[in-house]
């Protein structure tokens, strides 16, 4: 993600199940009342159902499936070890999500999730490189440097086009440092709406690093790749209470609230006013983060992070 706490082989699972389109079908309550339940074979299972678990699991071993009747319903769910913390998925017959569970919480389901837009009703032909958002510039040459003393971000708009999902987008850089030392390079994809100043995120390819050397791309994902969708970053009117799907694919699940327009900020870069602040929710473990973003330039403030240096692009 543009700036993202890496959540990697469970946020893996949450991904496709929200890709999956949780909003869909019948309205299931957040727990559900359960009437019957019976351990199962895979060959037992509904083909969609099925194709949509060994989906969801990925490459961690299904440790226990079962199929119950949850509100009158049918579901089918399994068990998984993921990071050390079980993990309980259920799928509807037909495939689609009723809920994740991760060690005993509901983490995700249907219930929650009908404040949040996470289909945008976008013309692709509108979507591109040309039109401006002040909150989230995508002028060539304009690098942005966050630091909060150890670790260290630096967003670079580069002069560099990447066509995804048949739209044109910007590419953005991100360059995470920890104690001096390289530990991601990531280029961003965004496109905007020219018409509403909307920017959307379109994806990432990520080189995460040890010792100088790439040792995996964990969190990469592009709009359009195995039933994935563009999200949104930011609105070209924010206001308070817009809540929206930022990512939602395999390695990297958020969701953001705009929660004021208004808002300061303190930086060793100096003071700002009137910022958007965003509080973005990861959808596996609960965690709320919050970014602030500064009218003609961008990201100021990421939870700790605060702006120390910013290149402006050349005249």
């Amino acid at each position: 993600m543009y700036r993202r706490d890496l959540v990697l082989a469970a946020c893996v699972i949450v991904a496709s199940l929200v890709s999956d389109g949780i909003a869909a079908g019948p309205a299931w309550s957040r727990e559900g009342r359960e009437t019957s339940s019976r351990d199962v074979e895979l060959d037992e299972v509904p083909e969609a159902a099925r194709k949509a678990l060994l989906r969801h699991a990925g490459e961690h071993r299904i440790r226990e499936l079962e199929e119950k009747v949850v509100d009158g319903k049918t579901v089918y769910e399994i068990e998984l070890l993921v990071e050390g913390k079980e993990n309980e998925i259920v799928v509807a017959a037909d495939g689609e999500l009723v809920q994740i569970k991760r060690d005993d919480r509901v983490i995700l389901s249907r219930a929650d999730d009908a404040d949040w837009r996470r289909a945008f009703d976008v013309d692709p032909k509108n979507l591109g490189t040309v039109g401006s958002n002040p909150y989230f510039p995508l002028t060539p040459g304009l690098r942005i440097h966050l630091s909060d003393g150890s670790e260290t971000v630096i967003f670079s708009i580069l002069d560099a086009t990447k066509v995804v999902d048949g739209v044109e987008t910007r590419v953005v850089e991100e360059r995470e440092t920890e104690d001096g030392e390289l530990v991601e390079i990531s280029r961003n994809y965004f496109a905007i709406d020219s018409t509403t100043g909307d920017v959307y995120y379109f994806g990432e390819e990520v080189d995460d690093y040890e010792d100088g050397v790439v040792v995996s791309h964990h969190g990469g994902w592009l709009s359009g790749v195995n039933g994935v969708t563009f999200g949104l970053i930011m609105p070209g009117k924010p206001s308070v209470g817009d809540k929206f799907y930022l990512e939602n694919a395999p390695g990297a699940v958020e969701r953001v609230e705009i929660v004021d327009v208004d808002a300061t900020l303190e930086t060793p870069f100096g003071s700002f006013t009137k910022l958007v602040r965003c509080r973005e929710y990861d959808l596996l473990d609960g965690d709320v983060s919050h970014k602030w973003y500064a009218a003609g330039i961008g990201m100021v403030g990421d939870d700790e992070m605060r702006v120390v240096k910013i290149e402006e692009p050349a005249p």
